[in-house]
C-alpha cells in the first residue's frame, strides 16, 4: 500500500470533478436529494457605471432551498463607501435569500 500524504495546494479541475461527484453520490445513499445551487446578485449602478455589488450562492436539494446562504461578494467603489451603499446591498441580498429559503 502506497503512503497516504496530505499537502497544501489547490485541486486540480479533475479533482474538484471527483470531489463533487462524491458529495452527490453520499447525498443519494443518504436518501437525500442531490445538492445544487442558485447565484443571487445586486448590481449598484451610478446612471450606467458600475459602483458595487453583493452576490451568493442559496444552496439546493432538488427544487427546494435547504436553508443555507453563502455571502460571496459585497463590493463598493471606494467613492461611494461610507454612505450606507454597502449595507444597502446587504439588506436586498439577505432579503432575497430569506424570501426564496421560506417560499
Amino acid at each position: 500500500m502506497n503512503e497516504i500524504s496530505i499537502i497544501n495546494r489547490e485541486m486540480t479541475t479533475e479533482e474538484i470533478k471527483r470531489m463533487d461527484i462524491g458529495f452527490d453520490e453520499l447525498s443519494l445513499e443518504e436518501g437525500i436529494e442531490i445538492e445544487n445551487l442558485d447565484r443571487f446578485s445586486f448590481v449598484a449602478l451610478n446612471g450606467k457605471t458600475f459602483i458595487g455589488c453583493s452576490s451568493g450562492l442559496a444552496y439546493k436539494n432538488g427544487e427546494n432551498y435547504s436553508g443555507w446562504f453563502f455571502l460571496t461578494d459585497l463590493f463598493v467603489e471606494k467613492e461611494y463607501r461610507s454612505n450606507e451603499l454597502g449595507t444597502k446591498l446587504l439588506k436586498c441580498i439577505e432579503k432575497q435569500a430569506i424570501v426564496a429559503v421560506l417560499d
